[in-house]
Parts: C-alpha cells; sequence; structure tokens
C-alpha cells in the first residue's frame, strides 16, 4: 500500500496558480495557468503520453484502486484540446476536470470587484473548487451577462470533461 500525498499540507501562500509553459505552433512560449484539477482514466504507463498532451502531473498520483490518474493539473487550453482530441478519437482516455478551488476563489473575487488575485495557499490550487460555491458563481456571472453589465467580467469555469456520466 503506498502514502498518498497529503495536499493539505502545502501551505505556502502563492499569488498565483501554478503556470506551464507551451510551444507556440509559430514558435515561441507561452505560459497559461493551471486552472483545472482533473481525474484522467489512463494507465499508469500512460505517465509520459499525458505529459506530451500537456497534462501537469506535479502533484497527481496515480490511484491503484480506481486505475485512474487524479489530481492533474490542466489549463483551459489543455482540457479544450483533451475533449476536442476524445472527440475525434485521437485522446482514448476519459476525464472530468473541475476548476480549483484557488481558481474559484479568483472568480469570486471578481465578482466582487477585486483586480487581483487573492494570495492563497497552495493547496487551493490542488484540489477542486467546492461544485455548490462554483454553480452560484457562475449564475451570478451569467445574471450580469444577460442584464447587460459592461463591467468586466470575470471568466465563468464550468466542470468540462469527457465523460458525461462522471463529469461532476
Amino acid at each position: 500500500m503506498s502514502t498518498r500525498l497529503d495536499v493539505m499540507t502545502q501551505s505556502q501562500i502563492v499569488n498565483q496558480p501554478p503556470t506551464a509553459d507551451f510551444i507556440r505552433n509559430e514558435g515561441g512560449l507561452v505560459k497559461e495557468d493551471l486552472v483545472y484539477v482533473a481525474t484522467i482514466d489512463a494507465p499508469v504507463e500512460k505517465r509520459q503520453y499525458l505529459i506530451d498532451h500537456g497534462v501537469d502531473l506535479t502533484w497527481a498520483e496515480y490511484d491503484l484502486d480506481t486505475l485512474r490518474w487524479e489530481r492533474c493539473l490542466l489549463s483551459e487550453g489543455v482540457a479544450d484540446l483533451l475533449e476536442e482530441l476524445h472527440a475525434e478519437g485521437s485522446f482514448p482516455y476519459p476525464f472530468q476536470a473541475v476548476p480549483s478551488q484557488g481558481e474559484l476563489e479568483w472568480i469570486e473575487a471578481q465578482v466582487r470587484g477585486e483586480t487581483k488575485r487573492p494570495k492563497l495557499p497552495l493547496w487551493s490550487y490542488l484540489v477542486q473548487a467546492d461544485l455548490e460555491r462554483l454553480e452560484a458563481v457562475t449564475g451570478q456571472l451569467e445574471l450580469r451577462a444577460t442584464a447587460g453589465s459592461d463591467t468586466e467580467q470575470a471568466t465563468p469555469r464550468k466542470p468540462r470533461g469527457t465523460d458525461p456520466a462522471n463529469t461532476p
């Protein structure tokens, strides 16, 4: 039996979520925030395959009971890519991704009118957001949008994935 990492002990304060550098098609690097925490139903030996597709496994663990990767970090762009590739059959592994708790706190701060990300413990970017709070803030953003608010809007983020039966 392996010992699982308790990410709640990762209490150092950070100014932003973890990031990843990706190479653009036209050259150069682009830095993306890792705003989703995902589970991916891929075999343990597919670690490099996932990394090659932009999945950050720095904090991930493979669960031998469920046979899937947990706590994978994804950027918005990687989540888009995996959904597209899965739809066309090029990425065969179902995944479920939810914004991180830290990302939810940033969206809530924006709704309150704040313009800087709050300083948060690292663990908040390594666990999935509370779905009820996420739905509530997404509803607030949608109401503002339909009311025609011309204030700058936070980006509503919803759960993503390829397996609707398992998407939270």
